[in-house]
């Protein structure tokens, strides 16, 4: 019974290392193929540069891509830190309501 486990043992360490070098060579085909994909997209952006300025910023956007990110708190016309999500909305719209003299026909939504 030793040997056969032996057998068993040796296919398993040689299906392995068989596995682990097809993963590296996926990973090595994946990485060739996003370089390519990336050379391509820049070429593209060069060639929309010289011809239309539009094409341009458009395909350059996609390596300028920033999440807009909601603030966590603000404060309040007396300098009070406010952190609730309804209490920062409400404070914006306050805000701008002052800044633009507008006056909402519709009700506040977050009260």
């Amino acid at each position: 019974m030793k040997p056969e486990r032996n057998i068993y043992k040796l296919k398993l360490e040689l299906l392995v290392k068989y596995m682990k070098r097809k993963e590296l060579k996926l990973t090595e085909y994946v990485e060739k193929k996003n370089r390519i994909w990336i050379n391509n997209k820049i070429r593209q952006i060069e060639e929309a540069s010289n011809k239309n300025g539009r094409k341009f910023f458009k395909a350059a956007q996609f390596f300028n891509k920033q999440k807009l990110v909601f603030p966590i708190s603000c404060k309040d016309k007396s300098g009070n830190t406010l952190s609730e999500h309804g209490d920062i909305l409400r404070r914006w719209r306050q805000y701008f309501c002052a800044s633009v003299t507008y006056k909402p026909s519709v009700p506040e939504l977050w009260s």
